[in-house]
């Protein structure tokens, strides 16, 4: 996760300023591996959504920060025949 969340917000943030991350210091702080850095998480059918807040890996100024990634992307961390499966089908049926 924290990989998928870096090379994104890296993405986000050149689309953003059109600029490269400067210090990378923040970024990598509120990414690195540890379960408080993923705590806030939303799903929908297409897979899990990473919120950081302001201050998290950027200046507040830049805001909040969203990270889109697929089930398939997270495929080597999640079993998906397990509860995220019921779910992620559950959710399907009720959007249509």
């Amino acid at each position: 996760i924290s990989d998928i969340c870096q090379r994104e917000l890296r993405n986000q943030l050149l689309k953003r300023t059109g600029e490269a991350w400067g210090d990378t210091a923040w970024l990598e702080s509120g990414t690195k591996p540890l379960q408080g850095n993923f705590d806030a998480f939303t799903f929908d059918p297409n897979g899990f959504k990473f919120h950081f807040a302001p201050y998290q890996v950027s200046a507040y100024a830049l805001g909040f920060w969203i990270v889109e990634a697929s089930f398939e992307e997270l495929a080597d961390i999640l079993l998906l025949d397990g509860p995220v499966a019921a779910v992620r089908s559950s959710i399907k049926d009720e959007c249509g």
